[in-house]
């Protein structure tokens, strides 16, 4: 499938991910040397080498304790990066990334879980019960379920894009390259409401970057409407972009990025969110060089990568979030080892339900989740597009 706008592929969550399955079976121990970790030191060096990237970091870990973690590397393969002029920085295990499509599992199905949890959001409730202006061009009928599984019918993309000329927003007109700004952030969502079906709702299996724009508004209306955030906690620069502030239909996105926070506080994830603060972009390994052209023009650090989230102001429930390996250490913890009640965010039966595969003959996908179910479309773990 052709992407209209490219994601960074994120080395970060891909080992995670691979070898927290050894960590998890292994059980709680404490030991001074694993007997594998020399093999997987020399794995990640020989990845290194062999130019896979030019620096990577990765852990293993259980319940109770971090057995491996390790920096190897570099942030580019040579041009130094804007923050750091004149040098390379050395990968460190505090290093942050773009978390690019891991954002729709971090962010907006972990939000999504909660506010399930909580009873506040039903998964078989047609989307336009909280966002009645998706009703539109027959999309009427599609359910949160169908846009965590990517079964909606909606487009991978936005067609156009965001960021393209055709597409009208207004910093896409700088021939010095485009700035984050929420200027263009109703104009998007007005397009993702008016949207169209490319085939019918649940016939199939399409991975989408709109099905999780769809669910970053779902959180955001669910959130307003429950006062689960105060307006005192919302981005100022984020509220201010629309006429009506934080009643307008694109503030949505304003509480969707603060109740994100709040879950974020809550599993004790200190250095993720959207938007880093210029203070830290030094910290930040970049993802793309556009300086020869593209739609930045300029090397990327601290800056999301993502097209589509950039032109919406940063923020968006399909990519836009960085993190560093602690707190996806935490993160996956949360999700793994989820207590049975009373966990910070949720628990274990919340956990399972959105971990288990849904249509074996359509996909590998769980609920925003993917599954390793490697004789099911998707492939499981092959690291297909959105195979994180």
């Amino acid at each position: 499938m052709m992407r209209c706008c490219v994601t960074a592929f994120v080395f970060l969550a891909v080992l995670l991910f691979s070898v927290t399955a050894l960590a998890a079976a292994s059980g709680p121990k404490k030991t001074n040397e694993d007997p594998w970790s020399a093999e997987l030191d020399a794995f990640l060096a020989r990845t290194v080498a062999d130019g896979a990237w030019p620096g990577v970091v990765a852990a293993v870990f259980d319940a109770e304790h971090v057995h491996f973690q390790r920096a190897v590397g570099r942030f580019t393969y040579g041009i130094a990066p804007p923050e750091s002029p004149g040098s390379v920085p050395k990968m460190t295990v505090h290093t942050v990334f773009d978390m690019a499509s891991c954002t729709k599992l971090m962010a907006t199905t972990t939000a999504v879980a909660a506010l399930f949890e909580r009873g506040l959001l039903d998964l078989d409730e047609a989307v336009a019960h909280y966002l009645p202006a998706f009703a539109a061009n027959g999309k009427d009928a599609i359910t949160v379920r169908n846009v965590l599984l990517h079964n909606s019918g909606l487009h991978a993309d936005p067609v156009p894009c965001y960021a393209v000329p055709e597409f009208g927003c207004p910093e896409t007109s700088r021939t010095t390259g485009a700035q984050l700004a929420f200027s263009c952030r109703d104009k998007c969502e007005a397009a993702l409401m008016a949207d169209t079906l490319v085939q019918p709702i649940g016939a199939d299996y399409m991975y989408s970057d709109e099905n999780f724009m769809v669910l970053m508004n779902v959180v955001g209306e669910v959130v307003r409407r429950h006062a689960l955030v105060d307006t005192a906690d919302l981005r100022a620069d984020c509220v201010a972009a629309s006429p009506e502030g934080a009643q307008s239909d694109g503030a949505r996105q304003c509480y969707f990025e603060a109740y994100t926070r709040t879950l974020f506080r809550q599993l004790g994830m200190t250095h993720t969110g959207f938007l880093p603060d210029r203070a830290l972009w030094r910290h930040i390994a970049p993802t793309e060089n556009e300086t020869q052209d593209g739609y930045r023009r300029r090397q990327l650090q601290g800056e999301v990568h993502d097209e589509n989230t950039f032109a919406m102001g940063g923020i968006s429930g399909h990519a836009g979030l960085f993190s560093d390996l602690g707190d996806v250490v935490r993160f996956l913890r949360a999700w793994l080892f989820a207590p049975a009640a009373g966990g910070a965010v949720l628990n274990a039966t919340t956990a399972a339900l959105f971990v288990a595969q849904q249509n074996h003959s359509q996909s590998s996908r769980a609920l925003g989740w993917n599954t390793n179910a490697d004789d099911a479309r998707d492939h499981g773990f092959s690291y297909a597009c959105g195979t994180l």
